[in-house]
């Protein structure tokens, strides 16, 4: 892996662990284990063309609306479904990304968030397809 490759999946590795605590890290029982899912989550993102700006735009949305951490597959549903609300900057498209206006809006999103995401598992439906409904794709 190239040294702004390493440095970004090590970003993305400490972004996950402060989102989502131990419970990111502890997957992995040793630096050889790390290493190897350093290596296939930068697979996923290139094989899904993603860029460092939508990883970054996903983690921010799972932080706001997703309690239960993802796997690599889940978190590459969420990052296409990002792709397409917030384009990259460098594809030369404009940016959608409407920020919370407060902390008591961001609260709210969140618990409203949860509440979604419960009445879904209840009803057995998967993430993205209930993401892709949320947003009317």
């Amino acid at each position: 892996m190239e040294a702004r490759e390493q440095l970004f999946i090590n970003q993305f590795f400490t972004r996950m662990s402060n989102t989502y605590g131990h419970l990111f890290m502890s997957q992995f029982k040793s630096d050889r284990q790390t290493a190897i899912a350093q290596r296939d989550w930068m697979k996923a993102f290139k094989n899904a063309r993603l860029t460092p700006k939508v990883v970054d735009k996903t983690i921010d949305y799972l932080q706001m609306n997703v309690p239960n951490m993802p796997n690599v597959p889940t978190f590459i549903d969420y990052a296409k479904s990002t792709k397409l609300l917030f384009r990259d900057e460098s594809e030369g498209q404009r940016q959608a990304l409407a920020l919370p206006a407060s902390k008591e809006e961001a609260e709210d999103r969140k618990v409203k968030a949860h509440e979604r995401h419960e009445k879904r598992r209840a009803d057995g439906q998967q993430p993205l397809a209930a993401l892709k409904q949320m947003l009317g794709l």
